[in-house]
């Protein structure tokens, strides 16, 4: 997989709100990043933040999660899978994306939040009559 440079971005966040965390959480992030390195770390980091502030079950998935960004169309397409989490995974990525926001990013609904907010400020264009 190719990460982009927003994914790069999103990893270097994660790994970072993880590190403010301090403590176990902090040594773990180091850990990873000396034995794994920067990529390893950044999916770590970010799977830990969107559990996090998405409050999911520790069954759930999240939009950073691998099964989840291949097969998320088909999950979607499925329905709404109750307590399983893949639905609702699947439709935030589809949010996500359609906003241009990465799959990685920590935040996935407050990364919503603003990419909607930005949104609404900006001028619509004139649609010649």
């Amino acid at each position: 997989m190719t990460l982009t440079e927003a994914d790069k971005e999103c990893f270097k966040l994660a790994i970072e709100l993880v590190r403010k965390r301090g403590g176990g959480d902090q040594q773990q992030i180091e850990k990873v990043l000396s034995a794994r390195g920067f990529e390893s770390a950044g999916h770590f980091a970010c799977y830990s933040c969107q559990v996090d502030v998405l409050g999911v079950r520790p069954w759930q998935p999240v939009p950073s999660c691998a099964f989840i960004r291949e097969g998320w169309q088909d999950f979607i397409a499925r329905g709404d899978d109750a307590t399983l989490g893949k639905y609702a995974a699947s439709v935030l990525l589809r949010q996500m994306l359609g906003l241009g926001i990465s799959p990685y990013h920590p935040d996935p609904k407050g990364a919503i939040a603003e990419a909607e907010a930005t949104n609404k400020r900006r001028p619509k264009s004139r649609e010649p009559v």
